[in-house]
């Protein structure tokens, strides 16, 4: 009875296995460059690499660039109009670095160096069916299909036909050309068959004339030959097609000569044709209308190794027009329906569906004889036998195993997880319902435990320490041990749905759960160690814990339902990773670490890595050979790293196998390219750029760049520096541009340079230099001109003063010398005149004796004031010393007579200083009235005069030691007001201190220049 109801369910699980497993070849998935990433067109008809790196497109709606990052439309960056706007049907290069264009019937060469195109001349085939090719010595040629080989002249710029080949039947009428570089000879396929033209006898030989004995030429004996290639284990393939018969694909291995036929694929069932065969990496390619095929060592015929349906990583077409590998080896596919590009991926990468429903991938193991088990939602286990190569077949043994086990029981059905014993290799599945699985794949026997201590609730987790005891996780949140005697204990339920179990190098469990974050604790003795929950101190950023794995001995890695977060156990610390450290997704579903100590991760956008050296992050997608997650199919959400270092990602019904040192980014990436320079909306030529001058009104300028890594394209940091206008790294954002507006006249220097996610610099900064001319108004010698013309009248005003300067100085002189030679003397012949009548009157003439002395009085002060306003006026006194000195000539005067002690202070930057003349008038008046005052009133017998110059201005400072007074009730005499107001007159500040019995400080204060 159980017997009948488990076969059809065991026919049904291994017909899905084997559907699921058809691992035919090695891997290639296809990313699609369509008008809606700039393309002018769907309609690819070919597709070539320069040596720079570009990638050139031909398609209905003309020729275009392809850097990585966006196509340019090259008729807008041609310096004349000979490029026409034409359909490109192929495209070649030469020795010379010139790109060849096939458009219909027109033939032309590309010119990088100016961005010029020049027609050739084909006016000597006799009709327009033909294609182009190259040589290995560069040169140019093109097969008119039916008629001849061309080779063109560079002399007259004209096809010719081939004159070296000598000796090929004029009813051969050639299809096909195939050059062996390492032998020499071109074979050539046409309507009479194969021949060969030998470069070093110069003779052409066919099987009927073969002096050479050559084994092919021989053994082939088909006609209508449209088809050739030699691949590198010198096997030749050939299509024939009779006009009357299909076409057929053929090969001829060596040695043997023996001519095998090899079946083809087509895209969809009914016509093809094979319009052209190529060898890329370890595969042999066919590919024409309705048809793109490889074949391997491995295979008898051609197959089809795509999904046409899958709109992500398929292809899509009706006509596959050429193939071609870069430098990358990256394989690029010109089709009707876009461009697409394939990264051949070989025995690194495997990737894989469980079966062809939507069943969850509940876990991923490997057993100790290298087996890898996937548990699945609703329908038991998926195991496979893996090769080195990474080449999977399905168990069905195991499964059968597992399937009896389970005796179709719908709870038995879901395993939630999986544990090898390490000693005696029993199998534990954790299920549906608290039920257990204990399967011995030795000999297939199992047993179903279904203990009342799980309460029904779902095994989500199982675990094993170092005393070999097995610990099992509910969906309840508690945990379950069962010791190597088969006794279940209660241990902990911190709290519910319990989502991860992991036993440390130290021993310690850590528990996960959907809630409250981790619980850690020793299993020998059940003690909580130390909990990390949400909220409370070195807390997790949520409580849902996805995954855990340790680092070190130290320091773990926890996926929560947002970030990473690592958890440092010695310090207690814990550091979040996000999209702001780099993280590509905040949702992290699974991790796992390499051999090399990296951390690898499953997010909601497919596989990345963090490098813990660098602390960088490396997202993974189709252009590196790991597909990208799309939808819940593709969901990776479990792991498991194999022995031999292989990481398992897997979730919803995909799978991948990867070795991660195949995916690291150890080759330093190419330089970077200045792919377009722009002046305001004008293109330049890239090859002509260094040492670009420029004017003034051309300051505007935008740099594009990028590192033609068709494989890195995105992945890598750009970095760019203008020298000139700063010293610092810019890194450049998804655009890949620097704008620069309104630059200042100067020479300028800009470089950039690139980093891949592994930090590794591309070798060389990439930098070309400019000059931007000053306009007129900005060269030196304009400035110099106008500082000179404004030199001009500011000398002149400078001039003007310095002359009405000279011009009141030598008044003063005058008004000085005559003041002193006319009235000075006049005065002085009046007071001895009147002193000697004064002598010679009598006594009794007192009235006019009296008058007489009042007349020398008078005369003698009218003299004094006469020498002071002399010295006022001379311009040589108008300097401080000589100020100075005469205050020190007069306070000898004034207070010598009256036994008066005196000390003068001179400052040392008195020496520079120099007063106007009324300035220096009201100081000197304002010192006589001073010490005039000091004299009379203030019975002082000693006086400091002190003069202190300051940046503020000049101080005079007269102290005394006499009686003082009281300033409140002193009355202000004129000579204290005309003080003030001469001080005043100056600009300056005067000031008078006083006490009865303390003498009296006189401050003045004046401005200075």
């Amino acid at each position: 009875m159980v017997a009948a109801r488990l076969k059809p369910f065991l026919f049904t699980i291994i017909t899905l296995v084997l559907c699921a497993f058809c691992c035919r070849g090695n891997e290639i998935i296809f990313s699609r460059l369509s008008i809606n990433d700039g393309l002018n067109s769907n309609f690819v008809n070919c597709v070539w690499q320069d040596k720079t790196g570009y990638i050139w497109v031909g398609t209905e709606a003309g020729l275009q660039r392809y850097d990585g990052n966006k196509f340019i439309h090259i008729y807008k960056e041609t310096t004349n109009r000979g490029l026409p706007a034409l359909p490109v049907s192929q495209i070649i290069g030469d020795s010379d670095n010139h790109m060849w264009l096939r458009m219909g019937k027109n033939i032309g060469r590309y010119n990088f160096a100016n961005n010029t195109f020049q027609m050739a001349n084909v006016s000597a085939m006799p009709n327009d069916n033909y294609g182009i090719w190259a040589d290995s010595h560069g040169q140019v040629f093109a097969t008119a299909f039916g008629f001849g080989i061309f080779a063109y002249n560079p002399a007259n710029n004209k096809f010719e036909p081939w004159q070296a080949l000598k000796g090929m039947p004029a009813n051969w009428k050639p299809f096909a050309v195939f050059e062996d570089i390492k032998t020499g000879r071109y074979w050539i396929g046409g309507v009479e068959g194969v021949g060969v033209y030998d470069s070093k006898t110069r003779q052409f030989y066919h099987h009927n004339y073969n002096p050479l004995k050559i084994g092919l030429l021989n053994a082939i004996d088909t006609k209508y030959i449209l088809q050739i290639h030699m691949d590198k284990q010198r096997r030749f393939w050939y299509t024939s097609w009779p006009p009357t018969g299909a076409q057929r694909v053929l090969r001829v291995d060596p040695g043997t000569n023996k001519i095998a036929e090899k079946m083809v694929e087509p895209n969809v069932p009914g016509y093809y044709e094979v319009n052209g065969m190529a060898q890329y990496g370890n595969f042999m390619w066919a590919y024409g209308r309705n048809l793109l095929n490889v074949a391997d060592d491995e295979s008898d015929s051609f197959y089809q190794f795509y999904n046409s349906a899958d709109q992500n990583y398929g292809i899509s077409f009706t006509t596959v027009r050429q193939l071609f590998e870069d430098t990358d080896k990256n394989v690029w596919v010109a089709t009707d329906h876009g461009l697409y590009y394939g990264n051949v991926i070989e025995d690194k990468i495997r990737h894989g569906n469980v079966q062809t429903t939507n069943n969850d991938i509940t876990f991923a193991k490997q057993l100790h004889n290298g087996k890898l088990v996937f548990g699945t939602w609703g329908k038991g286990l998926y195991p496979l036998l893996m090769a080195k190569n990474l080449r999977l077949t399905p168990d069905t043994e195991l499964q059968i195993q597992y399937a009896r086990a389970a005796n179709n029981e719908a709870a038995l059905m879901t395993p939630w997880d999986m544990l090898e014993h390490p000693l005696t290799y029993h199998l534990w599945f954790g299920c549906q319902e608290g039920k257990l699985i204990d399967l011995n794949p030795a000999t297939g026997k199992s047993v179903v435990i279904d203990d009342t201590i799980f309460r029904k609730s779902t095994i989500r987790q199982i675990a094993i320490d170092k005393q070999n005891n097995l610990w099992f996780g509910l969906q309840s949140g508690r945990v379950i041990k069962r010791d190597i005697n088969g006794k279940f204990t209660f241990m902990q339920r911190p709290a519910p749905i319990v989502t991860r179990l992991l036993f440390d190098k130290q021993g310690r469990l850590w528990i996960g759960n959907n809630n409250e974050g981790i619980t850690i604790i020793n299993p020998q003795t059940n003690k909580v160690l130390r909990q990390y929950n949400p909220g409370r101190g070195n807390s997790l950023f949520t409580g849902r814990i996805r995954d855990i794995v340790e680092v070190n001995d130290s320091l773990f890695a926890v996926a929560c339902s947002e970030n990473i977060q690592l958890l440092n156990f010695k310090s207690n610390t814990v550091r979040t990773l996000d999209v702001f450290s780099g993280l590509p997704q905040p949702i992290v579903n699974t991790l796992q670490m390499d051999k090399r100590g990296q951390l690898w991760m499953a997010t909601t956008a497919g596989v990345a890595r963090y490098n813990f050296k660098s602390g960088t992050f490396r997202a993974y997608d189709q252009k590196d050979g790991l597909l990208s997650t799309i939808d819940f199919r593709n969901m990776l959400d479990h792991s498991c790293r194999l022995a031999t270092g292989e990481l398992v990602f897997g979730g919803g019904s995909s799978f991948v196998i990867f070795n991660p040192d195949a995916l690291r980014d150890i080759i330093r990436p190419r330089d970077v390219t200045i792919t377009d320079v722009k002046v305001f909306d004008r293109y330049l030529n890239t090859n002509t750029i260094n040492g670009l001058e420029l004017l003034h009104d051309q300051n505007n300028i935008t740099i594009q760049f990028a590192s033609l890594s068709f494989k890195l394209r995105d992945k890598l940091r750009y970095y760019y520096m203008l020298d000139g206008a700063g010293k610092e790294w810019i890194r450049a954002e998804n655009t890949l541009t620097a704008s620069y507006a309104a630059l200042s006249p100067g020479h300028y220097t800009f470089s950039v340079k690139c980093v891949s996610p592994d930090g590794v610099s591309s070798a060389h900064i990439t930098s070309f230099s400019f000059y931007i001319k000053p306009a007129f108004w900005q060269t030196w010698w304009f400035v110099v001109l106008i500082c000179i013309l404004a030199a001009i009248p500011v000398y002149i005003i400078y001039r003007l003063r310095i002359n009405r300067l000279l011009a009141v100085q030598r008044l003063r002189e005058k008004v000085a010398r005559d003041l002193h030679d006319d009235m000075g003397s006049t005065l002085t012949s009046i007071n001895i005149l009147s002193e000697m009548a004064n002598v010679k009157l009598p006594a009794e003439n007192s009235t006019v004796k009296d008058y007489l002395s009042r007349i020398s009085t008078n005369s003698n002060q009218m003299m004094d004031a006469m020498d002071d306003i002399v010295w006022s006026i001379n311009p040589a006194n108008d300097t401080m010393p000589k100020i100075v000195a005469r205050m020190r000539e007069y306070a000898a005067t004034v207070l010598e007579p009256r036994d008066i002690d005196y000390t003068v202070l001179n400052d040392d930057k008195l020496t520079a200083v120099k007063l106007d003349m009324d300035v220096k008038r009201s100081l000197f008046l304002i010192f006589k009235e001073a010490l005039n005052n000091l004299v009379k009133y203030s019975g002082a017998t000693h006086v400091k005069i002190e003069f202190v110059v300051s940046q503020s201005g000049m101080q005079l400072t007269i102290t005394d030691n006499g009686i003082g007074f009281d300033q409140a009730t002193a009355s202000s005499g004129n000579g204290l007001s005309n003080m003030r107001n001469r001080a005043q007159a100056m600009g300056g500040n005067f000031e008078i201190s006083s006490q009865p019995g303390s003498g009296t400080r006189l401050r003045l204060k004046i401005p200075i220049t």
